[in-house]
Order: C-alpha cells, then sequence, then structure tokens
C-alpha cells in the first residue's frame, strides 16, 4: 500500500538539521479526477539546511525535501488524503489535507471552461471566454444585470487531428465592462442555454 511504503520510507531519515520555519506540505495534479485516473501527489518539507537522500526521496535546490507518488483512485465519490505526520529527530510535522473528488463521468469532455483575467478595473473592456471540447457553444448567452455592461459576443469553432482521433473545440467570447468594484465568482449562473449534462468549471475575477 503505498501510504504504508511512504510511512517506511520516512523513518528510513536521519541527520537532518532543520533552518527556517519547517513544513511538511502535500499537493496534488488535481481535485477533479475520474475512476481509475492517476493522480500524481508531491509531499515535501520546506525549510531545511541539509539532508542525506535515502530511497525515492531527493533535496532539491529550493531547500525542499521531496517525494513523488501516484495513486490511482478505483472507486468514485470524495477521498480524503492526509494529514500526515512525521517526526523528524524529535521535531514531529504535520501536512495539510487534501479532498479528491472521483466520479464516473468523463469530466474533462464534459466541462465548459472559463477563461477571464484574474484582475482588472472598473470600465476596462473584459473578455470572458467559455470553451468546450464537446459541446458546441453557440445558443450560450450571458445574463444581463446591473454589475456590468455588455459589449459584444462571437463564437468560433475549430478541429484538430491528435493520435489519429479528430478533437473539435468551440469558443464563445463576450466582451463586458464592469461598472462595481468586487470579486467575482464567474459561474454557471452567469450564463443562458448551458446544458444541464455539462459541468462549468468557475473562475475568479476582481474588479478594482
Amino acid at each position: 500500500m503505498r501510504q504504508t511504503r511512504l510511512l517506511l520510507f520516512l523513518l528510513f531519515l536521519t541527520n537532518i538539521i532543520f533552518g527556517q520555519e519547517t513544513k511538511l506540505i502535500l499537493i496534488s495534479s488535481a481535485d477533479n479526477v475520474m475512476v481509475n485516473e492517476d493522480i500524481q501527489l508531491k509531499l515535501y518539507i520546506e525549510g531545511v539546511d541539509s539532508i542525506i537522500k535515502k530511497g525515492d526521496f531527493e533535496f532539491n535546490s529550493t531547500n525542499q525535501f521531496v517525494y513523488n507518488f501516484t495513486i490511482k483512485p478505483t472507486k468514485d465519490g470524495p477521498i480524503m488524503l492526509g494529514p500526515y505526520k512525521i517526526n523528524f529527530n524529535g521535531t514531529e510535522l504535520t501536512s495539510n489535507s487534501i479532498k479528491i473528488n472521483v466520479s464516473n463521468k468523463d469530466l474533462k469532455s464534459n466541462t465548459i471552461y472559463i477563461n477571464i483575467p484574474k484582475k482588472s478595473k472598473i470600465q476596462d473592456e473584459i473578455k470572458i471566454q467559455l470553451i468546450s471540447k464537446k459541446t458546441n457553444l453557440s445558443m450560450v448567452t450571458i445574463k444581463e444585470n446591473q454589475i456590468f455592461d455588455f459589449v459584444s459576443r462571437s463564437h468560433s469553432t475549430s478541429t484538430s487531428v491528435k493520435d489519429g482521433i479528430i478533437e473539435s473545440e468551440s469558443k464563445i467570447t463576450f466582451i463586458v465592462k464592469f461598472k462595481i468594484k468586487g470579486n467575482y465568482n464567474i459561474s454557471n449562473e452567469w450564463f443562458e442555454n448551458i446544458p444541464e449534462t455539462l459541468n462549468v468549471s468557475p473562475e475568479r475575477i476582481i474588479i478594482e
């Protein structure tokens, strides 16, 4: 079991010299995956001045002691990874926890991605783009509200061949001018005529 193997490696670590504040951090390559899809995970320690390399662990140039591993969920539903606890020379480190949502549906091909800038200003023209790899978005519209002025709407499609498979992309672009400052979560609630079978991956924008 990978967690058992991970803990066995950690028990072999010796001669560690801590420098600045030391943290044990866990990160993943994705938080929404399909059943039997690989998830790349990294467990690393910040703030180590020197360390002896052991097994699959490596000490990199940014003062991080890193362990990379992969898991493959076999059932759908949410799973929790961590927190991991490690005792190094009498110092106990505790990592963060990560929640992974596992689905038996093809999330990648059934997802609409939103492309917007992270930050902008009032009355600047902003592009809000919706992108789908599976569904034609030509009928999608943006709802009118008091937050922004609508400027224009355009739609385009493109086709490519990858590994002998034809892939298409539908992209719709709305140009708006925000009138009110704030931190906005752009999600499916902002649009009309999005099929219920599609997932919308929300994005945030800060208007200053």
